[in-house]
């Protein structure tokens, strides 16, 4: 039985690639090329006329550029429903709940990049349940490039507690894989509450992005403390100078090739953030949790993930059975669909922190094994996952929901 679905398995992953035509690969460049969605367009023109419905690697899609500001996205990314299935007369897409877009929004003459999410009204052809007790947010997120250092980011972000602001005090990077060492000083200031505080925070990537496949590892340490709106309202008000305490979060990513589920294969800024980092700034030191962004030239954000180490204490399901339940549901984690290139993260040659390749199991779920500073062998869990490339050419035209008002001092002077 099990080789039978694994067999089926590989046919599945055969039929979508071949539904998927490979894009024409164009790397490297500014950071800012991998935060936003593209459109096709008629010629080269400055003007040419957006081509509806039409998608970047599609053989009619010869001429693109990034969608500019105030433009109604020709196509909408998607998530994959529970249990995704090849699309069928009967079924004709199992498009997931959540509408994604990712385009730059201006306001009072400054620019942000935001990805868009809403909730569809039901249109999942298969119905299965999703994980029991799992907190599935919107993910709404106001991303920043900065021309000043290269630097990409985000900004603030939803989740299962609200909306969160990425408040930076200092970033800092060490080491040849990296140079340059950039700062955000905002909190030293008289005046701290500007947007600029919340600039280079979490970060996602830096330019120029490497022309080669794969590239250098690059990675950065940032002085990082999650501020929600309603305490940056009461330190507004109390005048704080700067939020305290902060913790150092360890932020590690290369461009390389990765097999989206979809059956996209895409050079991908893959972007790791640990939720802590070590004392020695070139490493995650004792962090139990980190998130993965995955982002394209051709789509910006195109797929989410979180870890948690299988040592973690929580009050719910343990990350092994999260891991497996996510296995199972198959929106992004399926055995023999996602595997991609494994994407071995390694830090400064000179740390004792070593990791391994990402690994596919039919047995313990999603994991990556990492060997710690303390020289302890630790097994990570993918215990979410999201992954937006499922597109849907049937929304053209589709408006994009407002910025959140908790959002808007990130467009602040």
């Amino acid at each position: 039985m099990r080789l039978n679905r694994l067999a089926a398995c590989v046919t599945v992953t055969l039929l979508l690639a071949a539904m998927v035509p490979r894009a024409q690969a164009q790397v490297g460049g500014p950071m800012s090329d991998y935060m936003l969605m593209r459109v096709c367009t008629a010629s080269a023109s400055p003007g040419a006329a957006i081509l509806q419905g039409v998608v970047p690697g599609d053989a009619a899609c010869v001429y693109s550029r990034q969608i500019a500001n105030g433009e109604t996205p020709p196509y909408t990314m998607r998530d994959f429903a529970p249990n995704y299935q090849i699309p069928t007369s009967s079924c004709p897409a199992s498009y997931g709940p959540l509408l994604r877009g990712n385009v730059p929004v201006t306001i009072g003459g400054v620019t942000r990049n935001v990805t868009f999410s809403q909730t569809a009204s039901n249109a999942i052809c298969n119905k299965a349940s999703l994980l029991s007790g799992a907190v599935f947010p919107d993910q709404t997120s106001v991303q920043y490039y900065d021309p000043s250092t290269g630097y990409g980011s985000i900004m603030g972000s939803s989740g299962p507690n609200g909306v969160t602001l990425n408040d930076s005090y200092n970033l800092f990077a060490q080491g040849a894989t990296t140079g340059g060492i950039p700062s955000t000083p905002i909190c030293k200031t008289s005046n701290p509450f500007v947007a600029a505080r919340f600039t280079n925070s979490w970060v996602v990537g830096k330019s120029p992005v490497s022309a080669k496949i794969p590239g250098p590892i690059e990675y950065a340490t940032v002085n990082l403390q999650l501020l929600t709106p309603d305490r940056y309202s009461i330190q507004q008000a109390a005048g704080t100078a700067c939020s305290t305490p902060y913790v150092g979060s360890f932020h590690i990513w290369r461009i390389d090739w990765f097999l989206f589920f979809s059956g996209r294969h895409l050079p991908a800024v893959i972007n790791t953030h640990y939720t802590q980092a070590a004392s020695n700034n070139a490493g995650p030191g004792s962090a139990q949790q980190f998130e993965r962004t995955y982002w394209t030239r051709e789509f910006g954000l195109s797929r989410w993930e979180k870890w948690t180490r299988g040592d973690l204490i929580t009050s719910g399901p343990s990350p092994a059975t999260q891991a497996k339940a996510l296995l199972q549901h198959a929106t992004c984690a399926q055995v023999g669909r996602s595997a991609g290139v494994p994407h071995s993260i390694i830090t400064n040659p000179a740390d004792s922190h070593v990791t391994s390749s990402v690994v596919l199991s039919n047995v313990n779920g999603v994991y990556q094994r990492v060997v710690g500073p303390d020289g302890v062998t630790q097994t990570w869990y993918m215990t979410l996952c999201s992954d937006y490339t499922n597109i849907d050419r049937s929304t053209t035209g589709q408006s994009l929901p407002a910025i959140a008002p908790a959002y808007l001092l990130l467009w602040a002077p």
